[in-house]
Formats: structure tokens, sequence, C-alpha cells
């Protein structure tokens, strides 16, 4: 995208204009992404994101620790007893549903 600009304060204010956007980057900077140009298209410069990414330190998911550290099966997980919850309150409105459609229909 940088080659294909007229100029680089162009790039740089469409950048921010996308790093202060909720619909775009802001959230995830927020959470302490960065943002990194790919100038020129060179592989020097492809070479420097990829340095930079190397650096980050992965972080393991919680539903990742509670399986393997943990030894929980899925549905022992925060994830799994929240889908869990979600699932039963969805039943219940179905069933509160389709209970008033059928006495519509009486």
């Amino acid at each position: 995208m940088w080659s294909r600009l007229e100029s680089e304060m162009e790039g740089r204010r469409r950048a921010a204009e996308l790093a202060s956007l909720d619909d775009f980057f802001k959230p995830a900077i927020a959470k302490g992404a960065v943002m990194m140009h790919h100038t020129k298209d060179t592989v020097k410069s492809a070479h420097a994101v990829i340095r930079q990414i190397l650096k980050n330190h992965p972080n393991a998911l919680n539903i990742q620790k509670e399986i393997v550290d943990e030894h929980k099966d899925i549905d022992q997980t925060g994830a799994g007893i929240a889908l869990d919850q979600k699932l039963a309150q969805l039943a219940h409105q179905y069933q509160l549903q389709l209970k008033a459609q059928f006495e519509a229909a009486e």
C-alpha cells in the first residue's frame, strides 16, 4: 500500500485514522497491539516486520490452560460453562415462544 501512495504523509494520515477508529484497529491497539508499516514492498521491509513479530511472547488462552494444565474436559472450562448457560437460556426462551404459539393457535 505504501508504495502506491502519492506521499508518505498521506500514508501516515491514513494509518492514524485507522488507529483511531473503533471499527478498525483502535480496540487492538488499546490492548497492546502495534501497527507496523511494510514500506517500499521490499524483502528488507518484510523482514523488519517479521523480526518484530518474533519478539512477541505467545499468551495461552484460558481454555488452553484449563484443558492442558488443569486437565479439564471442555464442559468443565470457563468457556464450556458459559456456553452451557447460554444454551440453557436460549432453550428456555424457545420453549416459552413455542408455548405461546401453541396457545395462540388454539
